[in-house]
C-alpha cells in the first residue's frame, strides 16, 4: 500500500528539498487545496439547500397563483352575470319609466276631462232638481 502524497514527500532526503525548494511547498499546497476543496463543498452544500427551499418555495407560489387564477375566473363569471343582470334591469326600468310616462298622460288627459264632467255632473243635478228626480228627505 503506498503513502499518501504528503507523507511521501516528507520522507524524501533532505537534500533533495533543498535542491527544488518547490517539492517542500507541495504538501502545503495540497493542504490548501484540500481547505478550499472543503470549503467549496460547503458552499456548494449551502447553496444546493437554499436551491432547495427556493424550488419549494416556487412550487408553493404556483399554487397559489394557480388558485389566484381560478378566482379571478371566477370573479369574471360573476361579473359577465352582473353585467347580465345590470342590462335586464336597464330595460325593466326603462319600460317602467314608459308605462310611469304612459300613466301620467292618461292622468293629464283624465284631469283635462274633469272641469267638463264636473260641469256636466252639476247639470245632471239641476236637472234631477228641476224634474224631482231627488227625494231630499
Amino acid at each position: 500500500m503506498s503513502l499518501p502524497l504528503p507523507r511521501r514527500l516528507s520522507t524524501l532526503p533532505a537534500d533533495i528539498i533543498r535542491v527544488i525548494p518547490e517539492i517542500a511547498a507541495i504538501p502545503r499546497l495540497l493542504a490548501d487545496l484540500r481547505d478550499e476543496l472543503q470549503s467549496t463543498r460547503e458552499s456548494l452544500d449551502a447553496t444546493r439547500a437554499v436551491a432547495e427551499r427556493v424550488e419549494a418555495r416556487a412550487v408553493e407560489l404556483d399554487a397559489h397563483a394557480i388558485e389566484a387564477i381560478g378566482v379571478m375566473r371566477e370573479g369574471l363569471e360573476e361579473l359577465a352575470g352582473g353585467r347580465e343582470d345590470l342590462s335586464r334591469m336597464e330595460v325593466l326600468t326603462r319600460d317602467a319609466m314608459d308605462r310611469i310616462d304612459q300613466g301620467r298622460a292618461l292622468l293629464d288627459d283624465v284631469n283635462g276631462h274633469l272641469p267638463a264632467v264636473a260641469e256636466a255632473a252639476e247639470g245632471l243635478a239641476r236637472v234631477e232638481d228641476t224634474l224631482g228626480l231627488i227625494d231630499r228627505s
